[in-house]
């Protein structure tokens, strides 16, 4: 029986203090001076999946170099719910694979290191809503008290922790390593996103620099270029380009405006063409304020834009019919000879109505109960009886080039306007003391095989593999896409992919497929 390592719980560490952040539009060093840039170091071993959209280069983001299960749908090899068990936690979504097969994943409560068949090899327990990164034989990733940490792949045990701010937001950030420097969003406010990105050296955890973006974060992710810079976009859809070692801005461009003005849970993403494509949305959230974007609708449209990478000018846009809060792909699709940009496109859903009868005291708890149970039992139908909102949603492909549109997708309707799991499972979490619901993206990052196949999973809990076969630029929903569903919804961060096999997060468990 293997020996289960639990690793020290989070504690508050302060090796750096920084509670003042820059200027916006400036980078600044840390509280303790302005520690030289770390010198390039040895990068470690290549890991099949080491962040959450996988190796870091244009031209390998979110493109496995290796094949998927054959009829993957039939070859589920195991879950993982959480240490506790059942529907005791909810996941940020997102999983690493190392050399060995091993997983390494992050719910609200803990990071896990998994073996190659679904036993725990290590426990980090620590409240985040970051997805790690693995690198060199270390992860790196954030907590909610302000702290970025780094552990031994081997054991859990913490290397280093520096408290770079008071906060990190809960929106689903990911981790990223390079040329030395660990990047992540800090700087964050309790239900909200970050405003600063702070970089520190990956060697010993002192703070580098930070750089107060000019629009609130949201699911942030460092897109390294491997020329010692990196890009992100804000949620707002403006676009900045700094240096990895010192945070300088090389250039900013996209969407201006106030902090909050408009929403998008997209995440920007650069192509081997030397392209960087950001999301935006036309809308605001609740409780924002905005005098040019109305609140998010189901059907309000966005844009995914194009802009070049030396320089941040506009190279095209495209209106899409709803708003993009996804991650887009680029890669060779089938029989076409030039990039194609994959993006799934629609609005995230929202909270069950069923929710709100917990709140309703004068009534005794075994009627709120009936009526969440009758909620429930009415399924798609229950939108006679709240009034729900039904989410549309297509996956479209683009000329990654000019923006032309190729083909599209259209999914099944969410017709319950909610995510699938949050509304069946919010007393069996809330019994187990978890966080009682997971309201993730309505689509996780895609996923493309060595083979053209495309991976991608919905708010519906099912996940899907696209293929055009063929390569006729349409998608036959009968011969090109097959499904397996799972019956609760995805966090952003998407599927990994190693030879044979694919590991995927939903807001319930792991779910790893092997041939």
């Amino acid at each position: 029986m293997a020996l289960l390592h639990v690793a020290p719980p989070c504690s508050a560490a302060a090796a750096v203090k920084d509670e003042e952040t820059c200027p916006a539009g400036s980078p600044c060093a840390g509280a303790t001076g302005a520690p030289a840039p770390p010198p390039l170091v040895d990068e470690g071993p290549e890991y099949p999946w080491p962040t959450v959209r996988g190796r870091t280069k244009p031209g390998l983001y979110s493109i496995s170099p290796h094949k998927a299960p054959k009829s993957w749908e039939k070859k589920l090899a195991w879950s993982f719910p959480g240490a506790r068990g059942n529907h005791s936690t909810v996941f940020n979504g997102g999983a690493l694979i190392d050399d060995e097969g091993s997983i390494y994943t992050a719910a609200v409560d803990a990071v896990y290191k998994l073996d190659k068949n679904g036993a725990i090899k290590w426990v980090y327990p620590c409240a985040t809503s970051t997805t790690p990164a693995i690198h060199g034989g270390a992860l790196y990733s954030t907590r909610k008290d302000g702290v970025f940490f780094k552990l031994d792949m081997r054991f859990g045990t913490e290397l280093w922790s520096t408290k770079v701010s008071e906060f990190i937001g809960g929106d689903i950030a990911g981790a990223g390593v390079s040329d030395g420097v660990f990047v992540g969003s800090s700087h964050g406010s309790p239900g909200g996103g970050d405003s600063t990105v702070t970089g520190v050296n990956a060697s010993d955890g002192s703070v580098l620099w930070s750089y107060k973006a000019d629009s609130q974060l949201w699911n942030f992710q460092p897109m390294f270029t491997g020329e010692g810079t990196f890009v992100f976009q804000d949620q707002i859809g403006g676009v900045y380009h700094l240096r990895t070692s010192t945070g300088e801005v090389l250039w900013t461009a996209g969407y201006k405006g106030p902090w909050a003005e408009s929403w998008s849970d997209g995440v920007a993403m650069i192509g081997p063409n030397r392209l960087v494509y950001v999301a935006h949305a036309d809308c605001h959230l609740p409780g924002s304020f905005s005098t040019r974007y109305q609140q998010c609708q189901a059907t309000d449209p966005g844009t995914i834009t194009a802009y070049r990478l030396d320089s941040g000018d506009r190279v095209w846009s495209q209106v899409t019919p709803y708003s993009p809060n996804s991650q887009p792909l680029v890669a060779k699709l089938g029989k076409n000879s030039g990039y194609s940009l994959v993006l799934p496109i629609g609005l995230p859903a929202g909270v069950p109505p069923s929710f709100k009868v917990f709140g309703w005291e004068p009534l005794p708890m075994w009627v709120r109960k009936a009526i969440w149970q009758f909620s429930i039992w009415l399924g798609d139908n229950q939108r006679y009886l709240w009034g729900n909102v039904p989410n549309p949603s297509i996956v479209q492909a683009y000329d990654a080039e000019t923006g032309e549109k190729q083909w599209s997708w259209t999914s099944p309707v969410l017709l319950k306007g909610h995510s699938a799991g949050d509304e069946e499972l919010v007393i069996d979490r809330s019994g187990a003391g978890a966080q009682a619901i997971c309201v993730p993206n309505l689509w996780a990052s895609p996923t493309i095989d060595a083979e053209g196949t495309i991976f991608v999973a919905h708010a519906n809990g099912k996940i899907y593999a696209i293929r055009d076969a063929n390569g006729d630029n349409a998608i036959d929903p009968e011969k090109e896409v097959t499904e397996f569903s799972t019956g609760v919804a995805f966090g952003h961060p998407g599927p990994a992919v190693a030879e044979g096999m694919m590991a995927i997060v939903n807001c319930d468990r792991v779910y790893v497929f092997k041939d």
